[in-house]
């Protein structure tokens, strides 16, 4: 049984062989006067289906290439068809595999059609899973977690805290960090050898933010640093209707940094505030649960847009006017997506999550 186009392919070659001109012989058979030209020359007309092609993907091939780069951090196709095209079998036989093979092969297979970026999650420890099973369970049975009027009020008013530093000339990822231009001179991007960098500590709720505390130069945020300067921002946001809302189901939330872990610290914590998750509660090595960890990256993310600062009264202006102009939207959003956190955290036995 031929096919509408081999029977196309079969009368342009039948009226080219009685004489016809390729221009007629289009008119007659309503076609393109190329195809009438490409097809009257030739001999075969099935020469295409008659060609048996020989495959380049066996199946040990294919075992191959799954062993090199299935499931394998860093696998490479370049480097998988090298170790191929040099291996003792294939020159043995003067056998040789291209790039396009292979990659056809991988995109056919499920595990190889997508290559997914590595993320980057905190190494849990046993007792750092413990840990975060137990105060999952704290504050479901608390009922932080509950799709209620109480559990939205009670997450609403959790002050997440924590310090981050930012940079500003970051390290650049080579893998992420790509420009498209035919001007090779901006492919070159200047970094000092020592970067500034500040470090910034505040607090967030679904309604609002504590005020900003920048570091001065050469200033680390130790016991006494967070006591007499950071600690008193968080302590005077619960007097502050715009960040809690309501006192009497306050919480504060820090991690469990050295200069967190100070008996002054805990206590001035623990009688400002009814609730509070400090060292004991919170989990250590879990940044998943901080929801100020997302506020840290839009803030890194302002820093490299124009115009870009160029010192450290710029860098910290930027920063500031990224702070204050954060969305309150946003900032309720991203409060009410704890539940979601803490389900995961669950369901994965006190595993990473998604966030």
């Amino acid at each position: 049984m031929y096919s509408d186009r081999e029977v196309l392919r079969q009368k342009i070659k039948l009226l080219s062989d009685q004489g016809m001109s390729a221009g007629r012989v289009a008119r007659e058979l309503n076609c393109n006067i190329k195809t009438v030209k490409k097809w009257s020359n030739q001999d075969n007309f099935r020469h295409k289906y008659n060609t048996i092609q020989r495959k380049k993907m066996t199946p040990n091939t294919k075992r191959r290439v799954s062993n090199e780069l299935k499931d394998k951090v860093g696998g490479s196709l370049r480097k998988c068809v090298r170790k191929l095209n040099m291996s003792s079998d294939y020159i043995n036989r003067d056998k040789t595999i291209s790039r396009r093979t292979v990659q056809r092969y991988l995109k056919s297979t499920k595990w190889g059609s997508i290559a997914r970026k590595m993320k980057v999650k905190p190494l849990l420890t046993p007792k750092n899973i413990a840990d975060r099973l137990k105060f999952a369970n704290m504050v479901t049975s608390a009922g932080y977690c509950d799709n209620t009027r109480r559990g939205r009020e009670l997450r609403e008013n959790v002050l997440w805290t924590d310090e981050s530093p930012i940079e500003l000339f970051p390290k650049l990822n080579h893998q992420n960090t790509r420009i498209r231009t035919s001007d090779k001179t901006k492919q070159i991007v200047g970094r000092p050898k020592f970067p500034l960098k500040i470090m910034v500590a505040g607090g967030i709720t679904a309604s609002g933010k504590t005020e900003l505390y920048v570091c001065p130069p050469k200033e680390t945020i130790g016991g006494q640093v967070y006591e007499s300067k950071i600690l008193p921002l968080y302590l005077d946001a619960i007097n502050d209707p715009l960040t809690i809302g309501n006192k009497r189901k306050a919480t504060l939330c820090q991690d469990s940094a050295p200069g967190h872990n100070i008996r002054s610290v805990i206590n001035k914590i623990t009688s400002t505030y009814p609730n509070s998750w400090t060292v004991g509660k919170w989990p250590g090595n879990s940044p998943d649960f901080n929801l100020i960890e997302p506020v840290w990256s839009v803030l890194k993310d302002s820093v490299h847009k124009n115009p870009i600062p160029k010192n450290r009264d710029q860098l910290i202006r930027r920063v500031r006017e990224t702070w204050n102009s954060l969305n309150p939207d946003y900032l309720k959003k991203l409060v009410h997506s704890f539940p979601n956190r803490i389900k995961q955290a669950i369901d994965n036995c006190g595993g990473n999550t998604d966030y």
